[in-house]
């Protein structure tokens, strides 16, 4: 949970740096899996974070940071998984949507799934459904964008290819016509996106690590 309760520009200073490490990885393997030895993690993430640096200590802790928290710095913050039940990435839906049978489709046409629990402890989070909003990526980029479907339980973008093809290209590193699984989300590292508001209109996406949409939905249940 140290890495939610931080503020978003730290979160994105800490990815960032990660990123443009792990791309220099390619440098010295013919492997496309970035490859992050896990002392320079450790150092990147306290001095993203401005954490004191534990890891050489006889403890259980890595890093740590004076910070008590309540779940209040999320009312404008939520999470969404990129896969569905039991942890599986359906076939035919959500990120894989492009493969849905019925008709002829894109093959970047996905959408990303929004559970009902979400609306549920964040109701007033979204815009009303079908009124489209901005979503700024973290490469700088906006793309147009709604919640659709029964329930509101999609976010897709309009045209409906842009979000696909940010996400499963130009992240997710995907050729046309694989399948999303959620092993392949594992070894990625990321399982997850987050959802900052700035107003109605005006939304940040990022991607998280591997459980964080199961922490985040701790902080309603416990």
């Amino acid at each position: 949970m140290f890495y939610k309760n931080e503020s978003f520009e730290f979160q994105q200073k800490y990815i960032d740096s990660l990123c443009i490490v792990g791309s220099l990885s390619n440098l010295f393997s013919d492997s496309k899996v970035p490859y992050l030895y896990y002392r320079i993690a450790e150092k990147i993430f306290c001095s993203s974070f401005n954490a004191n640096d534990l890891s050489r200590g006889d403890i259980a802790l890595d890093a740590s940071k004076s910070k008590f928290k309540d779940g209040s710095d999320l009312s404008d913050t939520v999470y969404l998984p990129l896969y569905g039940k039991d942890k599986k990435v359906s076939e035919k839906s959500s990120l894989n949507q492009w493969n849905a049978s019925g008709r002829e489709r894109h093959p970047n046409e996905i959408y990303i799934p929004i559970p009902a629990k979400v609306h549920r402890y964040s109701p007033n989070f979204f815009p009303q459904r079908d009124k489209p909003f901005n979503l700024h990526l973290p490469n700088g980029g906006v793309l147009n964008v709604k919640v659709c479907q029964d329930n509101s339980k999609a976010l897709m973008s309009n045209p409906n290819k842009a979000l696909g093809k940010w996400l499963l290209r130009d992240v997710l590193g995907l050729k046309e016509g694989e399948l999303l699984t959620y092993e392949k989300l594992q070894i990625i590292g990321i399982d997850s996106i987050r959802l900052d508001k700035i107003d109605n209109e005006n939304f940040k996406i990022n991607f998280v690590s591997s459980g964080s949409f199961e922490e985040y939905l701790t902080l309603y249940e416990d």
